[in-house]
């Protein structure tokens, strides 16, 4: 049986039944056609010959502070370096108000800032931020 996929067959493609919903619903054709295939032919583009797909993966601050606080609850230390590269992060990705958000273009959210915060104590016992 053919693979649908490695003949480029762009009726088998994930969310074409939901494009034509989209057409009949009076979105432009030739737009969301485009879209489709610019799509489409870059994500075949990067593909490996053994169909599958390589990318970063990212996180947003609360699994960076999870991190943190998971080797602070089990004693486990954060070395020097990973503890500067962590701070980078977690500052890079704070909002101007002061607070995080679930991801870079989401405003702040107290879920998440409360979230992060815990991850930041530092792992002495003491009451000082890990960040300051």
């Amino acid at each position: 049986m053919p693979d649908p996929i490695s003949e480029r067959n762009p009726e088998s493609a994930p969310g074409h039944g939901r494009l034509r919903i989209y057409l009949e619903a009076g979105a432009s054709s030739d737009l969301a056609e485009a879209a489709l295939r610019e799509a489409r032919d870059y994500l075949f583009s990067i593909q490996h010959k053994d169909h599958h797909w390589c990318g970063e993966l990212e996180s947003n601050v609360t699994i960076t502070s999870e991190y943190v606080f998971l080797c602070q609850m089990m004693g486990l230390p954060v070395s020097d370096e990973k503890r500067k590269g962590i701070i980078r992060f977690i500052l890079a990705n704070q909002k101007r108000d002061g607070s995080w958000g679930i991801a870079d273009l989401h405003d702040g959210d107290v879920s998440t800032t409360a979230e992060t915060l815990p991850g930041t104590a530092d792992s002495s016992g003491s009451k000082r931020p890990m960040l300051g």
